[in-house]
C-alpha cells in the first residue's frame, strides 16, 4: 500500500500509530482513521470505529493472529427502506469520500463469504470512477470533476481474488500533484479552480479527469473521461500509459462519450428494405440534420459500409464534438481485434455536444436522444465570466421544448433516418432498444428525467433534492417508425439514477426482465439514492397497442418481481450482469454489485443469483477499506493479477516513506 500524494509533512493520528504522508495527510485522517496491519507483506486498512476494533488492536501485538480478525458479515434485510432525510443523505454522501491510498493485496479467505461463481474464475472485474473528491483544501462540487481511479479484482484458477487500485495519472493530475493545488477547471467549478481571483473566462476547455468508467477491448484497458480522449492503462499493473486515440480511431477534435456498447455480431440489419418515407424526411435530407458518409466508405445517401465481419462481439463507441451550434457525432463499430467494421458520421443540430451521453443499438439503428437542454448565453456572458456560476449552471432545461429522438441508420441498413419529437426530458443513460413487427415499431427503454440533475452541486445538496423532478425514472418510448408517432410511459416510480441492465444476450433484442439499483420506495413524488437491487418484469409489449399515440408522458408501474434490500445504511453502486455457463434465459445471470457500507466506511462486492434476487448474495467479498462509488463495472475474461498464486515472500510495490 502506498500514499498517492507527494512526500511532505507526516501526520500521525494520536494513539493510532498510523503515519500518512503528503500535503493532505490531515484531511485523509478526517475522512478515515486507519490502523495498518501487515500480513504477507500487505498492509490492510481497518477502521478503528469498527465493533471488532479491540480484536484488531490485539492482532497488532501478534501479527500471526490476523486470520482471527473477522470483518462484518454481509448486511441482511431488516426493515423497509427509509424515507429520505438528513441522516440518510449524509450516509449516502459518505460514499463520495476520497480513497487516499493505492493498494495491492490478496483477499484473505476470511473476507469471502459463500463461493464465487465459476464464471468469474480466470477473469478480472474492473471498475472506474471518481477517486480523489477531497483535495487541495476543498471538495469538488461534482464527482465528474474528481480525478479518476481504476481498481481491479482478479480471480485466478484457485478462486482467490487479488485487489489493486491506481489513480489515473492524467496530465492534470500529475501537474496538480507537483503544484499542490488545482490548476485546471472542471465543468462545475466557479471561477478559478484553486479559488483565486484570476482566471480566463474565454477558456472553455475542461479537465480530462478519466473518471467516467473503464473499458477493455482488443487486449487493452482504457480509463474513460466525459467527452475527452480515454487514457490507456497497463492492464497488468494499472500504471497509466497515456492519453489514447485508440490507434488513431479517435481523431481530434472528437471526444469519446462516457458510455459504450458491446453487442453480439448477430445484431445486424436485415436484407430487405422497407418503404421509404416522404422525401422531406428521407435520409440525408432531414431539415437542419445532415447525415454524412466517411470518405471512401460510401457514396451519397449511404451511412458507410461494413468493412468485414467478426465472430463473437462488437464494440460500439460514440464520439462527439462541437461544430458551431451543432454536435458532430461519429459512431464506430469495432471487431474483437479493433478492426473497424463500420463507421457513421451524423450531425445533430442545435445541440451541446457534451449533453449527448449515451446511445442504443438495434438491428437497423443507432438510437440517440437529444435532451431538451440549451446554453444560456446571457448567463454565460454576465455571470460565468465573473466566476459567479459554473459552465454547467449555464445549461438550462427547457420544459416547453421537446426532446428529439434520432434514429441513425447503421452501416448497410436500408432504413431511413428519422428525427422524432418526444416529451421534454433528459436521458443520462440508455437501457435497451429493439425493433418489432419487422422494424415498423421501435421500443426504447431509457432513464428519463425532467431536468438536468447531473449538474447538481454536491456541496450544497439537501434531502429536499430527492423530491419531485429531476427524478431519474425508467421510461419506455414506443415509436411508430413509419407514421412518426411516439408514446412515452414511465415504467416504474422507483428512481434508477444508475440505469438498468438487461441480460447481455438480449442487447438490441426484446427483453422481459430488467435489473437495476433502485430507490427504496416506489413513490411518484419522493425518491432517494439507490438502496435496493430490483428485478423488474417489463414485457416487450408494455405500452401497446399502438393506436392513439401521443407525445405526452404517461405514468405507470412495472412489476417488481423480486428485490433485495441490504440494509438501512447500505447503498448500491455500480452493477453488471455475468451470464451463467450454459444459461439461455434472461434470468440465467449473476448480478454483480458494489455496496457502500456507511456505518463502517467499507466496500463490499456482492453477487446474487438473477433467478432468486430476494434470497440475497450467494457470495460476498468484504474489502477492508472504502471505495468511492464507481461509474461502471466491466469484466475482462482473463486473469490480470500478479501471478497464478502468491509467490513466497511476495510484497506489494512501495514508495519511499510508505
Amino acid at each position: 500500500m502506498k500514499p498517492v500524494f507527494r512526500p511532505g509533512a507526516r501526520a500521525t493520528a494520536p494513539g493510532v500509530g498510523t503515519v500518512m504522508y503528503g500535503a493532505f495527510g490531515q484531511q485523509s485522517l478526517a475522512v478515515q482513521r486507519q490502523l495498518h496491519l501487515r500480513k504477507c507483506g500487505v498492509k490492510l486498512a481497518l477502521t478503528l470505529g469498527h465493533p471488532l476494533a479491540s480484536r484488531v488492536r490485539a492482532a497488532v501485538a501478534s501479527p500471526d493472529s490476523i486470520n482471527e480478525v473477522m470483518l462484518p458479515t454481509p448486511l441482511q434485510e431488516t426493515s423497509k427502506p427509509q424515507a429520505m432525510g438528513g441522516a440518510l443523505l449524509q450516509d449516502y454522501m459518505s460514499g463520495w469520500e476520497s480513497q487516499m491510498y493505492e493498494y495491492d493485496y490478496y483477499v484473505d479467505e476470511a473476507w469471502v463469504e459463500g463461493e464465487l461463481p465459476k464464471e468469474l474464475y480466470n477473469c478480472t472485474l474492473c471498475a472506474g470512477g471518481p477517486g480523489l473528491l477531497n483535495a487541495y483544501g476543498a471538495p469538488v462540487r461534482s464527482p465528474s470533476d474528481a480525478d479518476g481511479m481504476i481498481w481491479t479484482l482478479a480471480v485466478g484458477p484457485s478462486g482467490r481474488p487479488f485487489f489493486r487500485n491506481r489513480f489515473v495519472r492524467t496530465g492534470t493530475f500529475a501537474a496538480e500533484q507537483l503544484a499542490g493545488r488545482r490548476l485546471s477547471r472542471g465543468l462545475h467549478d466557479r471561477g478559478a479552480p484553486d479559488g483565486g481571483l484570476l482566471f480566463n473566462p474565454l477558456d472553455l476547455g475542461f479537465r480530462s479527469a478519466a473518471n467516467a468508467g473503464v473499458m477493455s477491448w482488443g487486449g487493452k484497458l482504457y480509463a474513460l473521461s466525459e467527452h475527452a480522449l480515454p487514457h490507456e492503462m497497463n492492464k497488468n499493473t494499472l500504471d497509466t500509459v497515456g492519453e489514447s486515440t485508440m490507434g488513431g480511431l479517435l481523431q481530434s477534435p472528437g471526444a469519446l462519450c462516457p458510455n459504450f456498447k458491446v453487442i453480439p455480431s448477430t445484431l445486424c440489419p436485415p436484407a430487405p428494405a422497407r418503404a421509404a418515407l416522404p422525401s422531406s424526411t428521407a435520409r440525408g435530407q432531414l431539415p437542419g440534420r445532415e447525415v454524412l458518409s466517411l470518405p471512401g466508405q460510401g457514396g451519397a445517401g449511404q451511412q458507410g459500409r461494413v468493412m468485414g465481419s467478426a465472430a463473437g462481439q462488437r464494440l460500439v463507441v460514440m464520439s462527439s464534438a462541437q461544430s458551431g451550434p451543432d454536435a458532430a457525432v461519429t459512431l464506430l463499430e469495432l471487431g474483437e481485434s479493433e478492426a473497424v467494421l463500420g463507421s457513421t458520421r451524423y450531425r445533430v443540430s442545435s445541440c451541446i455536444a457534451r449533453t449527448l451521453t449515451d446511445f442504443l443499438v438495434t438491428d437497423n439503428y443507432y438510437v440517440l436522444l437529444q435532451p431538451a437542454l440549451s446554453l444560456n448565453m446571457q448567463r454565460l456572458a454576465a455571470r460565468y465570466s465573473l466566476g459567479e456560476v459554473s459552465f454547467a449552471e449555464c445549461i438550462d432545461f427547457e420544459p416547453d421544448r421537446p426532446a428529439r429522438l434520432h434514429l441513425i441508420p447503421r452501416p448497410n441498413s436500408k432504413a431511413p433516418a428519422r428525427v422524432l419529437d418526444v416529451p421534454p426530458m433528459v436521458s443520462p443513460l440508455g437501457v435497451n432498444a429493439f425493433e418489432l413487427d419487422g422494424g415498423a415499431l421501435l421500443v426504447v427503454d431509457l432513464v428519463g428525467q425532467e431536468g438536468s440533475g447531473a449538474w447538481r452541486d454536491m456541496t450544497t445538496m439537501m434531502a429536499g433534492y430527492y423530491r419531485g423532478q429531476p427524478k431519474p425514472e425508467l421510461t419506455r418510448l414506443v415509436v411508430d417508425v413509419v407514421g412518426g408517432g411516439v408514446a412515452s410511459r414511465v415504467v416504474s416510480h422507483r428512481s434508477v439514477e444508475r440505469g438498468a441492465l438487461v441480460a447481455p444476450q438480449r442487447t438490441g433484442r426484446p427483453h422481459k426482465v430488467l435489473y437495476a439499483a433502485t430507490s427504496g420506495n416506489e413513490d411518484a413524488e419522493n425518491w432517494g439514492p439507490p438502496q435496493v437491487i430490483s428485478k423488474l418484469h417489463v414485457p416487450p409489449t408494455l405500452g401497446m397497442p399502438f393506436a392513439g399515440l401521443a407525445t405526452s408522458r404517461t405514468q405507470g408501474r412495472g412489476l417488481a418481481s423480486e428485490s433485495w434490500y441490504p440494509g438501512p445504511r447500505c447503498f448500491v453502486g455500480a452493477m453488471m450482469l455475468v451470464p451463467k455457463s450454459g444459461g439461455q434465459g434472461e434470468e440465467d445471470v449473476w448480478v454483480v454489485a458494489m455496496l457502500h457500507q456507511s456505518d463502517t466506511q467499507k466496500a463490499e462486492l456482492c453477487i446474487l443469483d438473477g433467478a432468486a434476487i430476494s434470497s440475497g448474495p450467494v457470495c460476498s467479498v468484504l474489502l477492508p477499506h472504502h471505495l468511492p462509488y464507481a461509474s461502471n463495472l466491466h469484466l475482462v475474461p482473463s486473469y490480470l493479477g500478479p501471478a497464478r498464486a502468491a509467490p513466497p515472500g511476495w510484497k506489494p510495490r512501495k514508495t519511499s516513506g510508505s
